[in-house]
């Protein structure tokens, strides 16, 4: 409170007690004793780092050995500090969690850009896929197309090979013919359309 924050605090004496403080609302920062009866810093760090969070963790104890420091900085703490020197404690909080921050924007980006180029890999590949569609289908609409408008003429011309008029069973299955090779028209312009 000197140091000008109004903090919101909740303390927890065993890793149960902090996984349900993690889980019941977002925190800024964490503050942990390097030792206490039934819980310790590290024990505290890593239940926080099973929880897949990434808060600033500080480590304050009465007396901590450089090697224990050094151990508990190591497996993921931002800071430590003496209880009987807390001068620092408002500016590591401030820089860490300033810290966290850039994080979670480095971390909100990373995953912008994933899903960037996941969808322009997906586009590279759905503009191929159209494009190998495109071309065979290309080739079977201007058959039927073609088709279509053969038999509809001869149908409505009444012509035949050698100026001899279509037995009439021919007739009619030229006419029968036509509806299928029209719908199979219509058809493959609507794939072309789904395609494009």
């Amino acid at each position: 409170q000197r140091g000008g924050f109004a903090p919101e605090v909740l303390r927890v004496e065993t890793g149960s007690e902090m996984r349900a403080a993690l889980s019941g609302r977002p925190w800024d920062v964490i503050i942990s004793d390097c030792s206490l009866p039934a819980f310790d810093a590290p024990s505290a760090l890593e239940t926080m780092q099973s929880m897949h969070l990434d808060l600033p963790f500080i480590v304050v104890s009465g007396t901590i050995g450089e090697e224990t420091a050094v151990g508990i900085m190591r497996a993921g703490a931002h800071d430590y500090l003496l209880k009987a020197n807390l001068t620092r404690l408002c500016a590591a909080i401030e820089r860490e969690v300033r810290e966290a921050h850039v994080r979670a924007d480095r971390s909100s980006l990373r995953d912008q850009l994933i899903i960037s180029d996941r969808m322009a890999a997906v586009g590279t590949l759905a503009a191929g896929v159209g494009h190998e569609i495109n071309n065979p289908l290309a080739v079977v609409k201007a058959n039927v197309d073609l088709v279509v408008d053969q038999i509809s003429n001869l149908v409505s011309s009444g012509a035949a090979v050698a100026d001899e008029p279509f037995p009439a069973h021919v007739r009619r299955f030229l006419e029968e013919a036509l509806e299928p090779l029209r719908d199979a028209a219509l058809a493959s312009e609507r794939i072309r359309l789904i395609v494009k």
